[in-house]
């Protein structure tokens, strides 16, 4: 995940099925999508997630879909 952070013209990440196996995402101050506006996480294995609002300054849509462990 901290590969995707660096994409600087990153706007749209949708991970789906299974494609993130974490048990936590913990996003530090300095993890920072500054371009991303739409996330989807769609039948993922994610227990916790940390992440503020600073860590997204631009997230207009946030989608969760069967995240049952989330």
């Amino acid at each position: 995940m901290s590969t995707l952070v660096m994409l600087p013209n990153l706007e749209e990440l949708k991970l789906k099925d299974h494609a993130a196996i974490l048990n936590v995402w913990r996003l530090n101050d300095e993890d920072k999508f500054q371009s991303l506006e739409f996330l989807l996480f769609c039948n993922i294995i994610l227990e916790h997630w940390e992440a503020s609002s600073d860590n997204f300054p631009n997230l207009r849509r946030l989608v969760l879909k069967r995240c049952k462990k989330l």
